[in-house]
């Protein structure tokens, strides 16, 4: 894989680290409204309410290892292009 395409998969996966970034914070945001509203809620069953809660504490966990696992991407990336810099560096050098 040449340099310019691992670069292109680093940018690309940097955007999508930071959607997931921007998708947990808007989850967070949306979960902390919806419970402050329960009390006012007559609608919902207690149940309903416990299993809506379960339900957005997964998806959010869910959320929070996909972000980890791009950000170990990442850094494997980064590590890698970083790697064949100075390869690419030492290459120059020896000629």
């Amino acid at each position: 894989m040449s340099l310019k395409d691992e670069q292109r998969e680093a940018l690309q996966v940097n955007a999508a680290r930071d959607r997931a970034e921007q998708l947990l914070a808007e989850m967070k945001k949306a979960f902390a409204e919806a419970q402050a509203n329960i009390p006012e809620r007559e609608d919902l069953s207690d149940e309903q309410r416990e299993l809506g809660e379960l339900a957005m504490r997964k998806a959010m966990e869910s959320t929070q290892r996909m972000l980890d696992s791009l950000n170990a991407a990442l850094a494997i990336a980064q590590g890698s292009l970083a790697q064949q810099d100075d390869d690419s560096d030492t290459a120059d050098k020896s000629e």
